[in-house]
């Protein structure tokens, strides 16, 4: 079966990025796969506006979905949905309309929440567009269950539960200094924006400095825009955090890797609208790194826990936008060195268990190859098995 793959790869460097190049790079028995790279954003600070490159970009896109169709006799189209924002809805209008029926059957893989937000805020004269693009895909496959309402709203005539996957790139050789010595690492990975949690993470910071506690911070990514850069530093500078709190930009490849095998604690308070899964999240659990997060959108599914429990097994949940809540949680895995190894080790097994690059190709050549079939059963258990262990631990 022909798939036509319509999606971004790096750069830049995002999950839903990611997710497709490795989908791409994967080999399948059953499939073959054809590639149209959406080519909008260039840098970080580029995702989800407008510009006049844009627009020419997407007609290039349109007519090269268009050719490649006909060219290659893809009968499958598989296309990651906007989420909560405007303008790349806009673009999923434009593109899809034209180009749906074209193929056989549709899939959207929805790395981003929130889409089915946005139909009531749209101008009256859109929303009959957005049914046309969106509605009655043959497949919708969700990252986690708690975003996965959107298969109703859209009316999916099936749809599938996939959770991330990366290669497991955690360096064996790599051995942790003496967590008993050391001054404790702690890592964030993400887009540098407010709604990433960075500005709670830097409070939450000061918080701990006010403790007397010693650990340092190594925020990496690109930020959103250049005002919130200034904004950032112009804090670390009232609060002191010079010293604590590093910027050192995009780390990929064996760099990234070596600083996750060199941290001790993973922090990823996030309330970002389009927050779906975290794929840094089973980065930070590869490496055996235990977690701080928010119990926001599908992050309790991902890392397995509830905030309801006092000592979950790999990560401690914290309310979004709660940085004494944040600051408590980062305090209690720097004083317990035993805690912060418990937790990784149970990360680590969770990954292995759930989160593997195979895994992930696996089960989306599996949901793809049935999506001709009555019914979508592998599928369906692939949702179960994943979907529900969690909510199990929940309860």
């Amino acid at each position: 079966m022909t798939v036509l793959v319509i999606g971004q790869i790096p750069p830049p460097v995002n999950g839903q990025s990611l997710m497709i190049k490795a989908f791409l790079d994967g080999h399948y028995d059953s499939l073959k796969l054809v590639h149209v790279p959406m080519r909008f954003s260039r840098s970080t600070s580029e995702i989800g506006s407008f510009s006049l490159r844009k627009l020419l970009v997407l007609m290039a896109i349109l007519l090269e979905i268009i050719a490649k169709r006909f060219s290659s006799g893809a009968t499958i189209l598989y296309y990651p949905p906007a989420g909560a924002n405007l303008t790349p809805v806009l673009r999923d209008l434009f593109l899809l309309i034209p180009t749906r029926f074209l193929f056989g059957y549709t899939v959207f893989h929805f790395h981003a929440a929130g889409l089915s937000g946005i139909y009531s805020r749209l101008p009256r004269v859109l929303r009959p567009l957005y049914r046309l693009a969106y509605n009655d895909p043959d497949l919708a496959i969700f990252t986690t269950a708690a975003t996965s309402a959107e298969s109703q709203s859209l009316r999916a005539k099936r749809s599938a539960i996939i959770p991330c996957g990366i290669p497991d790139n955690a360096l064996e050789t790599t051995v942790r200094s003496d967590p008993a010595t050391k001054v404790p690492s702690i890592l964030f990975a993400g887009i540098l924006c407010e709604e990433k949690g960075v500005l709670v993470l830097l409070e939450a910071c000061r918080q701990l400095t006010s403790d007397g506690l010693r650990f340092h911070l190594t925020c990496i990514g690109a930020f959103q825009s250049a005002d919130f850069k200034i904004k950032v530093e112009a804090l670390l500078k009232q609060e002191g955090l010079e010293e604590f709190v590093h910027f050192p930009g995009v780390i990929t490849g064996k760099p990234k890797d070596e600083l996750f095998s060199r941290s001790d604690i993973f922090c990823f308070p996030s309330h970002y609208p389009a927050e779906s899964f975290g794929v840094v999240l089973i980065e930070a659990m590869s490496f055996s790194l235990p977690i701080v997060a928010t119990d926001w959108q599908g992050i309790p599914e991902v890392v397995g826990q509830s905030s309801d429990k006092a000592n979950p097994p790999g990560a401690l949940l914290v309310p979004p936008r709660d940085a004494p809540a944040v600051a408590a949680a980062l305090g209690q895995l720097i004083r317990s060195p035993q805690l912060r190894s418990s937790m990784g080790k149970h990360n680590r097994a969770r990954y292995l268990e759930h989160f593997t690059l195979a895994k992930y190709r696996s089960n989306l050549e599996t949901a793809l190859t049935d999506i001709s079939a009555d019914t979508c059963q592998t599928a369906s258990r692939t949702s179960s098995t994943y979907a529900q262990e969690p909510m199990k631990k929940m309860s």
